[in-house]
């Protein structure tokens, strides 16, 4: 395996983990709760991590992305991220996510990273377009974990 998708899996596995535990200390009775209406629950914010990593690989492998404004794909991504209602079906949706997008990292040679993806925000070399996923889900552990700080969950998970 290329180094640099060795490395990108080894982080990626440690992001997805770290969203688990966060995730898994979230108590039942706060699973579908939300601050305001304009809020995620923390199912859909883990939710909204394996959409996003769906999204993402198939774009990476070269599905053409659809070109829309920010706000649309806000409302695409609310509308997919809200059928989600349990613990369980939410963490199986990740894995499976989680899992497709190692297989895929696992298969990639030195020139598919040489390759550039086509953004919407344009060009980005794809060794660093990779690491994405990783950064994405860094960015909602912190909303799940400011979530838990507003119940009273001042504990680092």
């Amino acid at each position: 395996m290329n180094q640099t998708a060795e490395n990108t899996r080894n982080e990626f596995v440690a992001t997805k983990d770290r969203l688990l535990r966060t995730f898994d200390a979230t108590p039942e009775d706060r699973l579908n709760w939300r601050p305001s209406e304009t809020a995620r629950t923390p199912i859909e914010l883990v939710a909204h991590c394996a959409n996003t990593l769906h999204w993402l690989r198939t774009s990476f492998a070269g599905e053409p992305m659809p070109k829309l404004s920010p706000a649309e794909f806000d409302k695409i991504h609310l509308e997919n991220d809200k059928p989600f209602k349990t613990r369980e079906q939410v963490v199986a949706h990740l894995e499976a996510e989680s899992s497709a997008f190692l297989a895929w990292l696992d298969q990639l040679t030195d020139g598919d990273l040489a390759n550039t993806w086509e953004s919407p925000f344009g060009p980005v070399p794809m060794a660093l377009a990779i690491t994405f996923p990783i950064r994405h889900t860094d960015g909602h552990i912190s909303q799940l974990e400011y979530l838990q700080t507003i119940y009273g969950d001042r504990v680092w998970h």
